[in-house]
């Protein structure tokens, strides 16, 4: 995992794309991290849409 991380980062330094996380447009997520932000964020909506706020 960290040599993974080593790897991103000559690749992608934080300096040019900013912080690592999905709220960073700039920052490219690995598929599998794409897969479970794409699926918490269905989940979500599914949650909204089962109990609407009064």
């Amino acid at each position: 995992m960290i040599r993974r991380q080593e790897q991103r980062d000559a690749i992608e330094p934080a300096a040019t794309v900013g912080p690592r996380c999905g709220n960073n447009p700039n920052f490219r997520l690995s598929p599998g991290d794409q897969q479970a932000v794409d699926e918490f964020k269905a989940y979500l909506r599914q949650r909204a849409q089962d109990h609407p706020t009064p």
